[in-house]
Order: structure tokens, then C-alpha cells, then sequence
């Protein structure tokens, strides 16, 4: 993996893993050659920020990663890998692997993305204030241009573990707001509540979130910090969290698939026969 061709970007808006994700973003690329960008908000802010930079450093790629996120590096390398495969054959503007998330119990696209630098000039200008899935909506105007972008599903990693009482409410909010599954994933949080004090604090937004009218919903870490503070003020010191903490929950939940077939409307012989092609293509925006 060739960290030259890479602008990697962590994204902060204060989690409590910032310090640790960079140290464990440095051991997987080798480099200290990391921008940190932190609280920016809106989120529509950090992501056209993000942009600009990829494009001010005018490397290959352009890799974002949220602060909340933590890499396994053989299983990263195996997914850049086939990045690079891709975009010798097809016009990708991006390319997400999945993270197991630990608030949707769950392998999923989330947290880290894969750009590529040469769209992103198009890309900045499909940003969208109003939405709050702010990535997936430049994705898919680039898709409606003819840049594809592909999530593919192979976990990396894993994302939302080890955040401070007030990151996860900050994250329940937005989640209890956006997805459609809510109430599915209350019922989960509720049973995981009996066993782990992460998701008592989780539910506690549950109730906040119901105050709040759809319309009004924004993806901003200082709003969302505000929302809360207004319900809860003081939170629990948490510990020291600790690199056995971190490699325990990579070896456990950034599980490796082990077939290596691709499906997708683009999947051909030559494609079959190389032998690090990843598992499968989870979702195609073309």
C-alpha cells in the first residue's frame, strides 16, 4: 500500500478515541502524515473541508475517517488493495468497506471513505445542507453524473466502541432520527441496557430525541452537544482507554468473510481471477 498516493483525514468532533485513532491510523499506514480536522460543524462543513483538502494535496486518494473508528491493517491493506484494481477499470468516485458497529450491533458501511481526489472537484459541489445522510447524498448525485460508488462488504474494523456517556448520546440522537429501523434498535439498546451501561445512556436520548420535530434534525456535533446539555450536564468519568481494549474488540468484532467472489453487474472473468478481489460488492449507486 503505497501511503504516498493517500491523503488520510481523521474527523473529530471531540470523541474521547481521537488520540487513540490516530495513533492506531499511523501504525497502519507507517506515516505520521495525518490531517486532523476537529470540530468543524456542521457535519456539511467537516465533509466540504475534507474535500478541499484532498484536493489541495492532489494525491491519488482521498481517505476520511472518522474518529471513532479503529483499522485492522492487514484487512485494510486487503481492501485498498482492490480499490486500486477498481478504479483501473471503472469510473469509481468512492469506495466504502464496512466497520462493525457497535451501537447497530452490526457490520456496516460506516465511518471511513475512500475518495477518489480527481471527482472531488465535481464532488464539492453536490454537498446538501438539508439532508441528513450528507455522504450518501453526494454519492448519489455522483452517481446520477456516472461516477459509481461502491460499498463493499468486508469489515475493516470497528466504529462507535469505547466513545465517552456524552459522545453516545450525541450519536443515539442522530440515529434515533434517521433510520428507519428506530424502533428495532431501541428494543436492542432496551435489552443491552440489563448488561452494559453504555446503552442505559443510549436510551436516555430516546425520550429527548421525541421532543425533537424531524424537520428541525441536524447533523451538527455542537448542536447536538447543546440538545443534550440541556437534559444532562455531568456524566461519569470514564477510564483511560487502553490499546488491549482496542486490539480485543479488533480481533472479536473486524471479522474477515472468506469468500472472494464479487457479485454486481460489473463482475467478469478477469475480475474472478484475481485472487484478492474482495468478497463481494454490498451496494452498487449507478
Amino acid at each position: 500500500m503505497n501511503t504516498n498516493d493517500v491523503t488520510i483525514i481523521i474527523r473529530s468532533v471531540g470523541e474521547r478515541t481521537t488520540d487513540k485513532c490516530i495513533e492506531n491510523i499511523k501504525a497502519v499506514f507507517d506515516t505520521d502524515a495525518i490531517e486532523l480536522i476537529q470540530n468543524v460543524t456542521p457535519f456539511q462543513d467537516m465533509l466540504k473541508r475534507c474535500f478541499e483538502i484532498g484536493i489541495e494535496k492532489k494525491r491519488k486518494w482521498t481517505l476520511c475517517i472518522d474518529a471513532d473508528i479503529f483499522i485492522e491493517k492487514t484487512k485494510f491493506e486487503h481492501f485498498f488493495s482492490n480499490a486500486e484494481f477498481w478504479i483501473e477499470t471503472n469510473d469509481c468516485f468512492c469506495f466504502t468497506p464496512c466497520v462493525f458497529d457497535y451501537l447497530m450491533d452490526k457490520s456496516r458501511s460506516a465511518g471511513i471513505h475512500l475518495y477518489n481526489t480527481r471527482l472531488l472537484y465535481e464532488a464539492i459541489n453536490c454537498i446538501e445542507y438539508s439532508s441528513l445522510r450528507p455522504e450518501t447524498s453526494v454519492k448519489r448525485q455522483m452517481a446520477d453524473k456516472g461516477y459509481k460508488s461502491l460499498a463493499i462488504n468486508y469489515t475493516v474494523g470497528i466504529h462507535d466502541f469505547f466513545n465517552s456517556y456524552e459522545s453516545l448520546m450525541m450519536k443515539g440522537l442522530l440515529h434515533v432520527k434517521k433510520h428507519a429501523n428506530k424502533d428495532a434498535l431501541i428494543v436492542d439498546w432496551e435489552r443491552k441496557a440489563h448488561e452494559d451501561k453504555n446503552f442505559e445512556w443510549l436510551l436516555k436520548v430516546v425520550e429527548i430525541a421525541n421532543t425533537i420535530p424531524q424537520g428541525e434534525m441536524k447533523v451538527d456535533a455542537c448542536w447536538a452537544r447543546s440538545i443534550i446539555h440541556q437534559h444532562y450536564n455531568e456524566f461519569p468519568i470514564q477510564p483511560e482507554l487502553t490499546d488491549e481494549e482496542i486490539s480485543f474488540a479488533l480481533e472479536k468484532y473486524a471479522i474477515i468473510e472468506p469468500t472472494i467472489e464479487i457479485l454486481g453487474n460489473k463482475a467478469n472473468n478477469s475480475n474472478k481471477k484475481k485472487g484478492t478481489i474482495i468478497n463481494r460488492i454490498k451496494k452498487l449507486f449507478c
